[in-house]
């Protein structure tokens, strides 16, 4: 997969399970993330680096995503870990919806298409103390004709 299309693969996944709320790609819209203008719950593409074996045929995609919603600098314990239950089940959403969507794009990748280990890592008041949810890495693998 290309980078253009590792975006939409992931855009149209994260539409999918967040029909309430907002996808963004940060590299088009890093200021506006915690505007007030957003809608949440939203899931934010931070940054993707690939990786390219041109002997073996397989382009290896490194991918940060975001899974937030609005929280208040002066939000409570209990009001936090209902943010972080809310977040962290989107992103299993999320990646349930990546593993439905490969079984139907397999073949159409060269027969190979691959979600590798998902880290997922608790964000608390980030972006000025607006916004608390999980951040992730993980990678997505393919097959290439390089």
């Amino acid at each position: 997969m290309t980078y253009l299309e590792t975006v939409n693969f992931i855009k149209h996944c994260a539409n999918a399970i967040n029909t309430n709320g907002t996808f963004k790609n940060a590299k088009k819209s890093r200021s506006s993330l915690a505007s007030k203008d957003a809608v949440y719950p939203l899931i934010v593409l931070l940054s993707i680096k690939t990786t390219t074996d041109y002997k073996k045929s397989v382009r290896t995609h490194s991918i940060v995503m975001l899974f937030v919603n609005q929280d208040d600098i002066d939000s409570t314990d209990e009001q936090q870990e209902q943010i972080f239950e809310d977040s962290f089940s989107l992103h299993d959403d999320f990646f349930k919806q990546v593993n439905a969507e490969i079984e139907n794009l397999t073949g159409q990748y060269y027969g190979k298409f691959n979600l590798g280990q998902v880290l997922a890592t608790p964000e608390q008041q980030i972006y000025n103390g607006t916004i608390t949810g999980y951040g992730c890495q993980f990678t997505l693998t393919t097959k290439t004709t390089c």
